[in-house]
Parts: structure tokens; C-alpha cells; sequence
């Protein structure tokens, strides 16, 4: 037994030592989950429940990802920009609602999310690529009438 203790731990140590991170299996391994923090926040990906977890001091931002926000927040030279507009969109208070933790379980079916959002205020927020109207400047164009004259 002792034998098989000692095998064991000089493994670990060899895989520890080849590795920055001593992460044998991620966890959670099913999950594939990213974490990245930006601006104050931390964005986590959850591709099993296609659920962008977006987390500040106080809040859980729960997203349902879908298919074109997943590919620009996965692809590494959007990401930031896609973080950006989450952020903006965050501040802009827009579409956003606040759900309990129990209907945000039954939603999203993610325990993980459950657990990290505990001591947190869970806010649903609708989110798609490019809806925040005030995070892209607006040039101001003459309105033209019928006639085709400037007013």
C-alpha cells in the first residue's frame, strides 16, 4: 500500500513539475469552461449549458450564448471587443432583469453557475453582438423631406 502511495505522489509530482498549472483534470472537466478577466469583471464560458457568466462584486450577468456571440468570444483577436460590449451593455442597463437562484437553476440546468453566483444577485441579461446603440458613435445626417430637400 505504502508502495502504491509513493508511485502515486512522485506521478502527481512529475506531471505538477511539467506543467505551470497543476491541473491534472480542469475543473470542471465537462464543462470546458474559459475564464477572462476584463475590466473589472470576470467572463466564464460554460459550453456545456451554452451560458457566458459575466461576474462583478455584486453580480452574476447570466447569458444565453448563442452561436455568434460564442464564435467571436472564443476566437482570441474578437474577444476583447466582445467583452467591451458586454461591459457596455452592462452599464447601459439595458435588457436586463433580476431572476432568484432557483429559476436561474432551472433555466440553465448549471450547477457550477449555481455555485459560483451564490453570494451574488443573479441578473438575466439578453445580449446579441452589436446591440448597444451608444458604444458606436452616431453621425448626425440631415433629414431629407419627399422632395428630396434638406430640412
Amino acid at each position: 500500500m505504502r508502495g502504491l502511495i509513493a508511485l502515486t505522489l512522485i506521478a502527481c509530482a512529475s506531471i505538477i513539475n511539467g506543467k505551470q498549472e497543476a491541473q491534472i483534470f480542469r475543473w470542471p472537466y465537462w464543462n470546458r469552461n474559459e475564464k477572462d478577466n476584463h475590466g473589472g469583471y470576470t467572463f466564464e464560458y460554460h459550453d456545456r449549458h451554452h451560458l457566458l457568466i459575466v461576474r462583478d462584486n455584486s453580480f452574476c450577468y447570466l447569458i444565453d450564448a448563442k452561436p455568434d456571440v460564442v464564435k467571436s468570444y472564443n476566437d482570441a483577436a474578437t474577444r476583447a471587443s466582445v467583452e467591451d460590449d458586454i461591459i457596455s451593455h452592462i452599464k447601459a442597463n439595458q435588457d436586463m432583469h433580476q431572476i432568484n437562484h432557483f429559476d436561474a437553476l432551472l433555466k440553465y440546468h448549471d450547477p457550477l453557475q449555481a455555485a459560483e453566483c451564490v453570494k451574488h444577485s443573479i441578473v438575466e441579461l439578453s445580449y446579441s453582438l452589436g446591440t448597444i446603440a451608444t458604444s458606436v458613435p452616431q453621425t448626425s445626417m440631415p433629414e431629407t423631406t419627399t422632395a428630396g430637400a434638406t430640412v
